[in-house]
C-alpha cells in the first residue's frame, strides 16, 4: 500500500497509473476501488484512475496485489534454468513490484501508451529514405473534439526536416490510428555503430492552437539483413 496526495486540478484532465513491472499477475485498487488486473511481469500496463482518485491535496491509498502462483501456465514461457519442462515458467518471471510506479496526469485528448511507431522499409541508402510514421491518438472526454496531429522530423542539428499535418474530428471515447508517411528523404544520415546518428520525431496534438499533447521519439534509419543460405 501507498498513500498519495495530488493539488492537480480535475477541468479538463484525465488521472493515470503507470506500472511499469509487477510480476506475475498484478491486482490494483485506488481508494478501496478496484482499478484493473494485469498478468504479466514483463510487461507495463496504464490505468484510467479519473474516476476514483481524490483531488484537492486528498489523502488516496493506492494498494497492489502480486501473485506469483506454482506451475504458472498462461504466461510466455521463458526458460530460466529452473526447469525445462514447456510452461514452467515461474523460475525465470520477476517478482512483486520490482520496478517505478507514476500517476501520470493528461489532458482529456492525448496520445497513447506507446502509440507513436516510426519505421522504415528496405529502400533506404545513404541517398534517400522514406519514413513511415503511426500515431495513436484517444479523446478520453464525453464530447467529440476537433484536433489536429503534428508529426515533425528533427535531425541532430535541431532542424525541421519534414511535416506531416492530419485534421480531424474525433468521437467521445473512441481512439484513432493515423497513418503518414514522410517525403523522400535526400542524402539521410544513417544510423551505425561508427556513428550512431539519431533523428527525433515529436508527435504534437493540438486542439483549438493549443498543444494538448507532445512526445518525442528518437530514430535512427537503417536496414540489416541476413542472407539465408
Amino acid at each position: 500500500r501507498k498513500s498519495f496526495k495530488t493539488n492537480e486540478r480535475p477541468a479538463g484532465k484525465r488521472f493515470f497509473l503507470y506500472f511499469e513491472g509487477v510480476g506475475s499477475y498484478a491486482t490494483i485498487w485506488l481508494n478501496g476501488k478496484k482499478v484493473g488486473f494485469h498478468a504479466g511481469g514483463r510487461t507495463t500496463f496504464t490505468l484510467d484512475v479519473t474516476s476514483t482518485i481524490k483531488l484537492n491535496n486528498q489523502d488516496n491509498v493506492l494498494a497492489v496485489r502480486a501473485d506469483h502462483p506454482a506451475n504458472i501456465q498462461d504466461l510466455p514461457w521463458v526458460d530460466g534454468g529452473c526447469s525445462t519442462e514447456r510452461g514452467f515458467s515461474e523460475g525465470s518471471q520477476p517478482m512483486g513490484i520490482f520496478r517505478p510506479v507514476h500517476l501520470v496526469v493528461t489532458n482529456e485528448v492525448r496520445i497513447e501508451p506507446f502509440g507513436v511507431h516510426i519505421w522504415n522499409d528496405n529502400k533506404v541508402s545513404e541517398k534517400s529514405a522514406t519514413l513511415n510514421t503511426e500515431s495513436t491518438i484517444k479523446n478520453y472526454s464525453a464530447t467529440a473534439k476537433e484536433i489536429v496531429v503534428l508529426n515533425q522530423l528533427i535531425d541532430g542539428n535541431k532542424n525541421i526536416v519534414d511535416e506531416q499535418k492530419s485534421k480531424l474530428v474525433l468521437a467521445a471515447g473512441k481512439e484513432i490510428n493515423i497513418k503518414q508517411k514522410t517525403k523522400e528523404l535526400i542524402n539521410p544520415k544513417l544510423w551505425s555503430l561508427e556513428n550512431p546518428y539519431l533523428y527525433t520525431l515529436k508527435t504534437i496534438v493540438l486542439s483549438k492552437g493549443k498543444i494538448i499533447d507532445e512526445l518525442n521519439t528518437p530514430y535512427g534509419i537503417r536496414w540489416i539483413s541476413w542472407a539465408i543460405g
